[in-house]
């Protein structure tokens, strides 16, 4: 049986996805705590249901507070900024 279907709100949009999910953040300047928030709390609920969600190509700045937080990333290019 195949991961089940889970819910992630965006800018106030539910979307639900089933299975695993990519956020590619290779264009995200600034990342708040907020969004911190809502990257774990959606990570939580995708393996949850049995899925993943991936943060990859994230930008420098983005990185950064990655790596501060400790939250894996993908990054097979470099950041070009």
């Amino acid at each position: 049986m195949g991961p089940e279907a889970f819910c992630v709100s965006v800018n106030g949009e539910v979307l639900t996805v089933v299975g695993d999910l990519d956020l590619d953040l290779g264009g995200v300047k600034p990342l708040d705590s907020g969004a911190i928030g809502g990257i774990i709390t959606a990570q939580l609920v995708a393996r949850r249901e049995g899925g993943d969600l991936r943060i990859v190509n994230p930008s420098t700045i983005a990185r950064r507070v990655l790596d501060l937080m400790t939250i894996p990333y993908e990054a097979d290019e470099p950041s070009i900024e």
